[in-house]
């Protein structure tokens, strides 16, 4: 037997309260945020090849270690709204208001981006500069949104037939700087009908392809990044995941977590939280916000 999971109806929208955490250990030096989002998802259009969504970034809050996670926030802002474009196989194929955030950016963005960083000096204005070239190449500005962050509690292959259980290769392409993480992926879908309600989830569990790792690269890397020669390149990797689907084919509530360690002296754990929330909750963002960091 086999599963469908269609896609949410034009018109239809949902509220999300997103966060993410990261920590990223080299030896004793430690680097972490957590970001808090409230976001809007609205079904603009659909048809045989592609559903169109809006996004819009309705309130954030982020606590970080370093300046770049302060960056990063406002590169979220910078990007809300978008009309993204995904195709049959629920994959980002385009953003159709690209146009509009390079005249945002070029607009006021930049310079207020130049004015809130001066004290950071040459540090901002490279910054600066490589966001501004990123806004002129469409098709790596896309690139950023395939890496293992919140953006894939969008787009996932979630509309295609699916089967209970499936295993297949899944790869996070240029992971560790130009190191891709090759992992074995098993995925089981499951389906609920009950009296006025149809629900589906998706629980996905990984391990590491050793097979198709590139080791040698791996280890390259490790000596760059500490300079240390003859060091272990045993890379350690636990995935999971889980993402659950209401009737009318949004998302209701979703985790995942991954963490890929070297011995104890490096480390990344990435771990990003979805709970779908009413209207009246999102009136209220900072309620939102402190009742997760008190949880």
């Amino acid at each position: 037997m086999q599963f469908n999971a269609d896609r949410p109806s034009p018109g239809s929208y949902v509220h999300y309260h997103i966060t993410s955490a990261n920590k990223t250990a080299i030896g004793s030096h430690v680097m972490q945020f957590v970001q808090h989002k409230l976001v809007k998802l609205r079904a603009l259009e659909r048809d045989g090849e592609e559903l169109l969504l809006e996004y819009t970034l309705l309130a954030q809050q982020m606590q970080g270690t370093i300046q770049i996670h302060e960056w990063a926030a406002d590169m979220d802002e910078l990007q809300s709204p978008l009309i993204l474009a995904l195709d049959n196989s629920g994959q980002l194929k385009d953003i159709r208001n690209f146009a509009t955030l390079q005249q945002k950016w070029a607009d006021f963005f930049a310079a207020r981006m130049q004015k809130k960083y001066k004290h950071l000096k040459e540090a901002a204005d490279n910054m600066i500069a490589e966001t501004a070239k990123l806004l002129k190449d469409k098709q790596r500005f896309m690139q950023a949104f395939e890496g293992y962050s919140a953006w894939r509690f969008f787009f996932r292959d979630n509309y295609a037939e699916k089967k209970p259980l499936e295993r297949k290769p899944f790869v996070l392409k240029q992971y560790f700087g130009t190191v891709d993480l090759p992992l074995l992926m098993e995925s089981r879908w499951e389906e609920e009908y009950e009296l006025h309600h149809h629900r589906y989830s998706l629980e996905n569990n990984a391990m590491l392809d050793a097979a198709q790792f590139d080791r040698k690269a791996f280890a390259r890397m490790l000596k760059d990044l500490t300079g240390v020669f003859n060091i272990s390149a045993d890379l350690e990797v636990s995935m999971e995941e889980q993402f659950h689907y209401n009737g009318a084919h949004w998302l209701t509530h979703a985790e995942m977590f991954l963490e890929t360690k070297v011995s104890d002296w490096y480390g990344i754990i990435g771990a990003h939280t979805l709970a779908q929330v009413s209207e009246a909750e999102a009136r209220h963002p900072e309620k939102l916000f402190q009742a997760e960091a008190e949880a």
